[in-house]
Protein backbone atom coordinates (compact mmCIF):
# COMPACT_ATOMS: atom_id res chain seq x y z
CA UNK A 1 0.00 0.00 0.00
CA UNK A 2 1.40 3.27 -1.04
CA UNK A 3 1.98 5.60 1.87
CA UNK A 4 1.43 9.29 1.35
CA UNK A 5 4.65 11.89 2.63
CA UNK A 6 3.90 13.08 6.17
CA UNK A 7 4.40 17.20 6.05
CA UNK A 8 7.05 18.64 8.14
CA UNK A 9 5.47 20.84 11.63
CA UNK A 10 5.15 24.28 10.26
CA UNK A 11 8.12 26.66 10.20
CA UNK A 12 10.67 23.21 10.24
CA UNK A 13 13.12 23.01 7.61
CA UNK A 14 12.90 20.03 5.32
CA UNK A 15 15.24 17.24 5.40
CA UNK A 16 18.34 17.96 3.46
CA UNK A 17 16.84 21.70 2.90
CA UNK A 18 20.38 24.33 2.16
CA UNK A 19 20.47 27.05 4.58
CA UNK A 20 20.55 29.95 2.90
CA UNK A 21 24.28 30.84 4.73
CA UNK A 22 25.74 27.83 3.39
CA UNK A 23 24.78 28.44 -0.03
CA UNK A 24 25.15 31.88 -0.42
CA UNK A 25 29.02 31.20 0.61
CA UNK A 26 29.10 28.21 -1.65
CA UNK A 27 28.00 31.03 -4.50
CA UNK A 28 30.19 33.20 -3.21
CA UNK A 29 33.16 30.66 -3.73
CA UNK A 30 31.85 29.70 -7.11
CA UNK A 31 32.67 32.70 -8.42
CA UNK A 32 35.93 33.24 -6.46
CA UNK A 33 37.35 30.12 -8.30
CA UNK A 34 35.49 30.92 -11.57
CA UNK A 35 37.25 34.32 -11.66
CA UNK A 36 40.62 33.00 -11.25
CA UNK A 37 40.17 29.91 -12.98
CA UNK A 38 39.63 32.00 -16.06
CA UNK A 39 42.81 33.88 -15.60
CA UNK A 40 41.20 37.17 -14.42
CA UNK A 41 42.41 39.03 -11.83
CA UNK A 42 40.35 40.06 -8.48
CA UNK A 43 42.11 42.77 -8.40
CA UNK A 44 40.45 44.51 -11.41
CA UNK A 45 37.78 47.05 -11.40
CA UNK A 46 35.32 44.25 -13.38
CA UNK A 47 35.95 41.84 -10.58
CA UNK A 48 35.90 43.44 -7.79
CA UNK A 49 32.61 45.30 -8.50
CA UNK A 50 30.87 41.83 -9.57
CA UNK A 51 32.07 40.84 -6.24
CA UNK A 52 30.79 44.23 -4.29
CA UNK A 53 26.97 43.34 -5.95
CA UNK A 54 26.94 39.88 -4.67
CA UNK A 55 28.22 40.40 -1.30
CA UNK A 56 26.44 43.11 -0.72
CA UNK A 57 23.38 40.89 -1.13
CA UNK A 58 24.78 38.25 1.89
CA UNK A 59 23.22 40.18 4.71
CA UNK A 60 19.72 40.00 3.85
CA UNK A 61 20.91 35.86 2.93
CA UNK A 62 22.53 35.12 6.25
CA UNK A 63 19.62 36.88 8.16
CA UNK A 64 17.19 34.64 7.06
CA UNK A 65 19.00 31.86 8.64
CA UNK A 66 18.39 30.57 12.08
CA UNK A 67 22.34 28.47 12.12
CA UNK A 68 24.38 31.44 14.76
CA UNK A 69 27.13 29.09 14.75
CA UNK A 70 26.79 28.58 10.72
CA UNK A 71 26.59 32.11 9.85
CA UNK A 72 29.52 32.96 12.50
CA UNK A 73 31.66 30.76 9.79
CA UNK A 74 29.96 32.08 6.54
CA UNK A 75 30.06 35.69 7.39
CA UNK A 76 33.82 35.68 8.62
CA UNK A 77 34.81 34.22 5.24
CA UNK A 78 32.48 37.08 3.88
CA UNK A 79 33.95 39.57 6.04
CA UNK A 80 37.87 38.91 5.05
CA UNK A 81 36.99 38.49 1.39
CA UNK A 82 35.69 42.15 1.64
CA UNK A 83 38.49 43.40 3.38
CA UNK A 84 41.02 41.46 0.85
CA UNK A 85 39.27 43.60 -2.34
CA UNK A 86 39.49 46.85 -0.30
CA UNK A 87 43.42 46.55 -0.55
CA UNK A 88 43.20 46.63 -4.09
CA UNK A 89 39.71 49.59 -4.20
CA UNK A 90 40.17 50.88 -1.14
CA UNK A 91 37.38 53.63 -1.78
CA UNK A 92 34.59 51.46 -3.40
CA UNK A 93 31.90 52.65 -1.68
CA UNK A 94 29.49 49.66 -1.68
CA UNK A 95 32.43 47.65 -0.04
CA UNK A 96 33.00 49.69 2.53
CA UNK A 97 28.96 49.56 3.11
CA UNK A 98 29.31 46.14 3.12
CA UNK A 99 32.24 45.77 5.59
CA UNK A 100 30.82 48.41 7.63
CA UNK A 101 27.15 46.30 7.65
CA UNK A 102 29.00 43.06 7.96
CA UNK A 103 31.13 43.96 11.17
CA UNK A 104 28.08 45.10 12.71
CA UNK A 105 25.84 41.71 12.22
CA UNK A 106 29.06 39.56 13.31
CA UNK A 107 29.57 41.38 16.40
CA UNK A 108 25.84 41.53 16.91
CA UNK A 109 24.59 38.12 15.82
CA UNK A 110 27.73 35.88 16.82
CA UNK A 111 29.98 37.95 19.34
CA UNK A 112 27.29 39.25 21.79
CA UNK A 113 25.77 36.44 21.95
CA UNK A 114 28.48 34.19 24.23
CA UNK A 115 27.22 37.11 26.66
CA UNK A 116 24.42 35.00 27.40
CA UNK A 117 25.87 31.97 28.49
CA UNK A 118 27.41 33.41 31.68
CA UNK A 119 26.26 34.27 35.10
CA UNK A 120 27.17 37.23 37.00
CA UNK A 121 30.43 35.81 39.04
CA UNK A 122 31.87 35.55 35.50
CA UNK A 123 33.56 39.11 35.25
CA UNK A 124 36.69 39.00 34.00
CA UNK A 125 34.78 36.32 30.65
CA UNK A 126 31.82 39.00 30.19
CA UNK A 127 34.57 42.07 29.83
CA UNK A 128 36.45 40.46 27.51
CA UNK A 129 33.34 39.18 25.19
CA UNK A 130 32.67 42.84 25.44
CA UNK A 131 35.79 44.09 24.39
CA UNK A 132 36.01 41.70 21.23
CA UNK A 133 32.18 42.94 20.24
CA UNK A 134 33.59 46.44 20.66
CA UNK A 135 36.91 45.81 18.66
CA UNK A 136 34.81 44.77 15.59
CA UNK A 137 31.78 47.28 16.49
CA UNK A 138 35.07 49.72 16.09
CA UNK A 139 36.29 48.49 12.92
CA UNK A 140 32.60 48.91 11.23
CA UNK A 141 32.64 51.89 12.63
CA UNK A 142 35.87 52.63 10.63
CA UNK A 143 34.89 51.16 7.60
CA UNK A 144 31.95 53.66 7.72
CA UNK A 145 33.68 56.35 8.34
CA UNK A 146 35.66 55.73 4.94
CA UNK A 147 32.87 55.11 2.81
CA UNK A 148 32.04 58.91 4.17
CA UNK A 149 35.47 60.31 3.56
CA UNK A 150 35.30 58.96 -0.34
CA UNK A 151 32.78 61.40 -1.19
CA UNK A 152 33.70 63.70 1.70
CA UNK A 153 37.22 63.88 2.56
CA UNK A 154 38.05 64.74 6.21
CA UNK A 155 34.57 64.26 7.32
CA UNK A 156 35.48 61.64 10.10
CA UNK A 157 37.89 64.59 12.05
CA UNK A 158 34.85 66.73 11.62
CA UNK A 159 32.26 64.41 12.70
CA UNK A 160 34.49 64.26 16.04
CA UNK A 161 34.78 68.37 16.52
CA UNK A 162 31.33 68.66 15.49
CA UNK A 163 29.04 66.18 14.92
CA UNK A 164 26.00 68.02 13.76
CA UNK A 165 27.16 70.78 11.52
CA UNK A 166 29.47 67.50 9.67
CA UNK A 167 26.49 65.62 9.44
CA UNK A 168 24.44 68.32 7.81
CA UNK A 169 27.21 68.09 4.73
CA UNK A 170 25.55 64.39 3.84
CA UNK A 171 23.24 63.81 0.77
CA UNK A 172 20.73 61.21 0.06
CA UNK A 173 23.41 59.00 -1.88
CA UNK A 174 25.08 58.64 2.07
CA UNK A 175 22.03 57.61 3.92
CA UNK A 176 23.13 54.01 4.05
CA UNK A 177 27.02 54.51 5.31
CA UNK A 178 25.39 57.35 7.67
CA UNK A 179 22.75 54.64 9.09
CA UNK A 180 25.71 51.56 9.86
CA UNK A 181 27.95 54.26 10.91
CA UNK A 182 26.09 55.90 13.94
CA UNK A 183 24.73 52.45 14.37
CA UNK A 184 27.95 51.04 14.99
CA UNK A 185 29.07 53.89 17.02
CA UNK A 186 26.16 53.28 19.34
CA UNK A 187 27.15 49.85 19.64
CA UNK A 188 30.83 50.41 19.95
CA UNK A 189 30.00 52.97 23.30
CA UNK A 190 27.66 50.22 24.65
CA UNK A 191 30.45 47.49 24.63
CA UNK A 192 32.76 49.84 25.58
CA UNK A 193 32.65 49.27 29.38
CA UNK A 194 35.99 50.06 29.70
CA UNK A 195 36.61 53.43 28.51
CA UNK A 196 33.80 55.37 30.15
CA UNK A 197 35.31 58.71 28.04
CA UNK A 198 33.85 56.48 24.87
CA UNK A 199 30.31 58.22 25.51
CA UNK A 200 31.30 61.44 24.49
CA UNK A 201 30.85 60.23 20.71
CA UNK A 202 27.26 59.39 21.80
CA UNK A 203 26.31 62.88 19.70
CA UNK A 204 28.64 61.53 16.80
CA UNK A 205 25.78 58.15 16.79
CA UNK A 206 22.56 60.84 17.15
CA UNK A 207 23.76 63.36 14.49
CA UNK A 208 24.13 60.60 12.10
CA UNK A 209 20.63 59.11 12.72
CA UNK A 210 18.97 61.86 13.16
CA UNK A 211 20.43 63.36 9.40
CA UNK A 212 19.28 59.60 7.83
CA UNK A 213 15.45 60.45 9.10
CA UNK A 214 16.43 64.11 7.30
CA UNK A 215 17.58 62.29 4.09
CA UNK A 216 15.80 58.85 3.38
CA UNK A 217 14.15 57.57 6.39
CA UNK A 218 13.38 53.94 4.70
CA UNK A 219 16.33 53.39 4.17
CA UNK A 220 16.88 49.52 4.87
CA UNK A 221 13.38 48.89 6.01
CA UNK A 222 13.83 51.74 8.16
CA UNK A 223 15.56 50.77 10.99
CA UNK A 224 17.03 54.27 11.62
CA UNK A 225 13.75 54.72 13.98
CA UNK A 226 14.87 51.58 15.57
CA UNK A 227 18.27 52.73 16.78
CA UNK A 228 17.30 56.40 17.22
CA UNK A 229 15.01 55.29 19.79
CA UNK A 230 17.51 53.49 21.77
CA UNK A 231 19.88 56.28 21.35
CA UNK A 232 17.28 59.42 22.60
CA UNK A 233 16.20 56.74 25.79
CA UNK A 234 19.76 56.19 26.83
CA UNK A 235 21.67 59.45 25.81
CA UNK A 236 22.05 62.16 29.12
CA UNK A 237 18.73 64.53 28.51
CA UNK A 238 16.99 62.13 26.24
CA UNK A 239 13.57 62.14 25.97
CA UNK A 240 11.69 58.77 26.96
CA UNK A 241 8.44 60.12 25.01
CA UNK A 242 10.03 60.60 21.62
CA UNK A 243 11.77 57.84 22.34
CA UNK A 244 8.49 56.18 22.67
CA UNK A 245 6.95 57.71 19.63
CA UNK A 246 10.21 56.52 17.36
CA UNK A 247 9.92 53.27 18.95
CA UNK A 248 6.09 52.79 17.74
CA UNK A 249 6.98 54.20 14.60
CA UNK A 250 9.56 51.28 14.19
CA UNK A 251 7.23 48.77 14.98
CA UNK A 252 4.21 50.04 12.50
CA UNK A 253 7.09 49.48 9.76
CA UNK A 254 8.70 46.75 10.73
CA UNK A 255 6.90 44.22 11.91
CA UNK A 256 9.10 41.24 10.83
CA UNK A 257 11.50 42.16 13.55
CA UNK A 258 8.93 43.04 16.42
CA UNK A 259 11.30 40.65 18.78
CA UNK A 260 14.25 42.62 18.31
CA UNK A 261 12.33 45.66 19.13
CA UNK A 262 10.74 44.22 21.92
CA UNK A 263 13.64 43.14 23.81
CA UNK A 264 15.71 46.52 22.93
CA UNK A 265 12.83 48.71 24.24
CA UNK A 266 12.79 46.56 27.66
CA UNK A 267 16.17 46.90 27.67
CA UNK A 268 16.49 50.58 27.05
CA UNK A 269 12.73 52.65 27.81
CA UNK A 270 11.20 49.92 29.90
CA UNK A 271 14.08 50.01 32.55
CA UNK A 272 14.89 53.90 32.03
CA UNK A 273 11.07 54.79 32.97
CA UNK A 274 11.53 51.82 35.71
CA UNK A 275 8.64 50.17 34.18
CA UNK A 276 9.33 46.27 35.04
CA UNK A 277 5.62 45.36 34.46
CA UNK A 278 6.51 46.67 30.73
CA UNK A 279 10.05 44.69 30.92
CA UNK A 280 9.00 41.27 31.91
CA UNK A 281 5.51 41.80 29.09
CA UNK A 282 7.82 42.80 25.96
CA UNK A 283 10.17 39.65 26.88
CA UNK A 284 8.05 36.99 27.20
CA UNK A 285 6.53 38.19 23.91
CA UNK A 286 9.69 37.55 22.28
CA UNK A 287 10.32 34.65 23.97
CA UNK A 288 6.75 33.25 22.83
CA UNK A 289 7.20 34.60 18.86
CA UNK A 290 7.46 31.93 16.19
CA UNK A 291 10.98 33.09 14.75
CA UNK A 292 10.13 31.00 11.40
CA UNK A 293 7.11 33.20 10.67
CA UNK A 294 8.84 35.71 9.28
CA UNK A 295 11.74 34.11 7.32
CA UNK A 296 13.59 37.07 6.19
CA UNK A 297 14.22 37.68 9.79
CA UNK A 298 15.45 34.54 11.41
CA UNK A 299 18.60 35.02 12.43
CA UNK A 300 18.27 38.75 14.59
CA UNK A 301 14.86 37.38 16.05
CA UNK A 302 16.56 34.32 17.18
CA UNK A 303 19.10 36.33 18.80
CA UNK A 304 16.75 38.62 20.33
CA UNK A 305 14.86 35.44 22.11
CA UNK A 306 18.61 34.79 23.60
CA UNK A 307 18.58 37.91 24.84
CA UNK A 308 15.70 38.10 25.82
CA UNK A 309 16.03 34.63 28.32
CA UNK A 310 19.23 36.64 29.56
CA UNK A 311 17.82 40.34 30.42
CA UNK A 312 14.79 38.37 32.16
CA UNK A 313 17.74 36.15 34.62
CA UNK A 314 18.67 39.66 35.32
CA UNK A 315 15.17 41.51 35.82
CA UNK A 316 15.98 42.43 39.59
CA UNK A 317 19.39 43.73 38.93
CA UNK A 318 17.31 46.24 36.88
CA UNK A 319 14.48 47.45 39.21
CA UNK A 320 14.62 48.15 42.63
CA UNK A 321 12.32 45.60 45.44
CA UNK A 322 9.55 47.40 45.57
CA UNK A 323 8.53 45.55 49.07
Amino acid sequence: MRQEPQSAPVGARRAGEIRPAASFAARLAAILVAATASGCSLVTGVAVNSLAEVLAEGEAVYRSDDDLELVGQALAFNLKTVESLLVQEPEHRLMLLSATKGFALYAYAVVEPDLFALDFTQFEEEQAIRARAARLYERSREFGIRGLEAKHPGIGDRLSRDPWGAAAELEVEDAGLALWTGTATGAWIAMNTADPEATSDLAVMGALLERVLELDPMVDEGVAYDYLSLYEAIRPGGSLERARELWETALEIGPDRHPVLWTNWAESGSIAAGDREEFERLLRQTLDYDIHSEPGARLLNRVAQQRAAWLLSRTEDYFLDED
